[in-house]
């Protein structure tokens, strides 16, 4: 019912054990390993006693062969379990009883063990093998690509439903908590193995924002930036990574560049302008207040819009300003404001998020920058599809269309495409799902 993976890296000493299967919660069942002392894979008629008590065996010095020995000589239902050990020397043993039902069986290499059961083939675990010793990548890497080819060897004869994969460290630093390197779960899901890659690539980008703050900490903002540039690749939907950075940002003199990051993600979810404001009172911004003011320099509205314009200093953004604005009061027959980060708004509407969250947020908007201006869709830019294909030179996110002067677009479609966003939200004030949630 299913396979598993136990290997010690050999590069790192790491220790890991990824597991997919039929069955609800799998890792909280097959999955255990401890820093320094070995990983454990304990499946078929599972009996979780064989994680901690296998533990137990090898921190006592007993290597992967006897400890896992002792312990199916004193299981009188031997037969029915599938049990995987790896030491932190690289040992390895595995046990497959004659009772677990077919397909099953395993195969070891060098500081790896394979193993399943209930399988389509009899070809799983050997291509899983295969796989692990042929792929690059760090060791949470190859332990995914081996559990994506047993997948495509057959996997599961009952299909699939979760997954788990769990690293620690190659030594005991004494503190347990400091020495799980990953440990991730997908307790139920059409596609588990797609989830947990999905994990794994979150993991990684939260750990170049832990690797940015390092780089602050030390005093190396350009490093800081990079990390975060890297980690907002990696975590793409997630703004968490574009907040900090923003924050870096104007914090670095790059202040225009931070107050356009932030009025992006604000506009996906004003929730992180409210954030930003609270800062100053936890100590967590180096600059206080003055990085508040940077980021949110206006809001309100009639006389602060031309003041907001007046303060761009780029004649070609100023115009273009000037154009949209006419062209969204003329669709909304509203006045603009200035919204959050400095984004010229126009109407508003109230949302409703299905967990019962609530606000209120601009119809139509923009925020004007030198080379490139956002302009927003709350209802979402996949709404507009073909309409955008035939706007002209502009790129797009899940809200916004990124244009560098109105020049290199067609304002007809342009206008089209902002009268319909806005017939459409105003048509579900107070019942508008955001497309950010």
């Amino acid at each position: 019912m299913t396979y598993s993976i136990v290997a010690r890296d050999r590069e790192t000493g790491m220790l890991g054990v990824a597991v997919q299967s039929h069955w609800f919660s799998v890792g909280r069942v097959v999955t255990w390993a401890e820093a320094g002392v070995g990983a454990v894979a304990t499946q078929a008629h599972a009996e979780p006693g064989y994680g901690p008590r296998g533990l137990a065996l090898l921190r006592s010095g007993v290597d992967a062969v006897r400890a896992l020995q002792e312990l199916t000589a004193a299981d009188e239902h031997a037969g029915r379990r599938q049990v995987a050990f790896v030491d932190a020397a690289g040992g390895v043993a595995v046990h497959t009883g004659q009772r677990c039902i077919a397909e099953a069986g395993h195969v070891t290499g060098d500081g790896v063990s394979v193993q399943a059961n209930m399988m389509r083939t009899a070809s799983v675990w050997p291509a899983m093998l295969e796989a692990y010793i042929a792929a690059s990548g760090d060791f949470a890497e190859r332990l995914l690509v081996a559990l994506e080819a047993g997948e495509r060897a057959g996997g599961d004869v009952r299909g699939r439903q979760s997954a788990a994969l769990l690293i620690v460290a190659a030594a005991s630093s004494g503190q347990s908590w400091q020495d799980r390197v990953l440990e991730l779960r997908v307790e139920d899901s059409a596609d588990p193995l797609a989830e947990l890659r999905r994990l794994v690539s979150l993991h990684r980008g939260y750990a170049h924002m832990e690797a940015a703050e390092e780089r602050e900490m030390s005093g190396d903002l350009d490093a800081a930036l990079n990390e975060y540039r890297t980690a907002r690749a990696m975590l793409r939907d997630n703004d968490e990574a574009s907040f900090w950075a923003a924050i870096l940002m104007a914090d670095s003199g790059r202040v225009e560049e931070g107050r356009s990051l932030l009025a992006e993600i604000s506009a996906r979810e004003p929730g992180w302008s409210d954030l930003l404001r609270r800062l100053p009172a936890a100590g967590m911004l180096r600059n206080g207040e003055a990085t508040v003011r940077a980021l949110l320099p206006i809001s309100g509205s009639g006389s602060d819009v031309e003041e907001y314009l007046a303060s761009l200093d780029d004649a070609q953004t100023i115009a273009d300003s000037r154009a949209l604005i006419a062209t969204m009061r003329l669709i909304t027959g509203d006045e603009p404001r200035i919204w959050n980060v400095g984004t010229i708004g126009f109407g508003s509407y109230h949302y409703r998020y299905e967990s019962g969250r609530e606000g209120d947020s601009h119809v139509l908007g923009f925020y004007p920058r030198k080379g490139k201006m956002t302009v927003y869709l709350m209802d979402g830019t996949s709404r507009h599809r073909e309409l955008l294909e035939q706007l002209g030179k502009h790129t797009t996110s899940r809200v916004c269309v990124y244009i560098k002067r109105l020049g290199d677009v067609q304002l007809p479609v342009l206008e089209k495409v902002l009268r319909d966003s806005y017939e459409y939200i105003t048509a579900r004030d107070g019942r508008m799902q955001r497309v950010t949630e």
